[in-house]
């Protein structure tokens, strides 16, 4: 059986978790990141990963170190997805970071489904070979074949995304919010991952107003205080 004396347990060799975005995204964690449709969830987490990759600053938060990041997208048109990164890195002085990698499910002849062990397998093949740190899923409901309503429909997703994070991998996942403007599906989403942040217009928004949500942390496993505070970001041609 599995059961250690308490002491015992406490002596484990276990490896320290790395802050990545620092304090909100470690090593060997697991975020969703959603919004409603249009809000700017995808932009959002494209200049976290830029940010990962590079090293500096994301957002507010400081990165400590780059690390090598791998964004598999599931839904864009190829031409969309290219024009995206080309603005991306203009948007960045011109510069691409070698660090940052992109996948598109649109290169696959067969429907991308990470519930089914090929795929896994595919993408746990490339993160090894690519020596990956920081994965981006966009989106959750493109890249998995489930009834999101359905608890047990995601538990094969929940199993493997805990493998990749005993392996030292921190995740973020984009997801869609519902008519509600919570997570869509169910709530057995919310469970393993240590954050769950919402993109949200804010009450007096107008289509004037351009790119602009309000970030607001609905669970924060160990986080506390002004790492969790809400905050207002904005985009424009230029960036934030």
């Amino acid at each position: 059986d599995q059961i250690m004396p308490l002491n015992d347990f406490r002596q484990q060799n276990v490896p320290v978790y790395e802050p990545i975005i620092d304090p909100v995204i470690t090593t060997s964690s697991e975020t969703i990141i959603y919004a409603e449709a249009g809000v700017g969830k995808t932009l959002f987490v494209t200049d976290l990963a830029y940010a990962v990759a590079c090293g500096g600053h994301a957002i507010k938060w400081p990165v400590p170190k780059p690390r090598k990041v791998l964004i598999w997208d599931g839904e864009m048109a190829k031409a969309e997805l290219v024009d995206r990164y080309n603005k991306l890195v203009e948007r960045n002085n011109g510069f691409g970071p070698l660090n940052m990698n992109i996948c598109s499910s649109m290169d696959y002849e067969d429907e991308v489904d990470f519930l089914k062990p090929k795929w896994q397998a595919i993408l746990n093949r490339i993160i090894e070979k690519h020596q990956i740190e920081f994965l981006v899923l966009d989106n959750l409901s493109a890249l998995f074949n489930l009834d999101q309503n359905k608890q047990a429909d995601w538990t094969p997703a929940k199993i493997w995304l805990k493998k990749l994070r005993n392996k030292g991998l921190a995740t973020i996942i984009i997801h869609h919010a519902n008519k509600s403007k919570t997570m869509f599906g169910t709530s057995d989403l919310s469970r393993q991952p240590n954050n769950v942040i919402a993109l949200v217009r804010p009450d007096d928004y107008t289509a004037e107003s351009g790119l602009v949500f309000d970030v607001r942390f609905e669970k924060a496993r160990s986080l506390y205080g002004d790492a969790v505070a809400p905050f207002r970001c904005s985009f424009n041609e230029y960036g934030r």
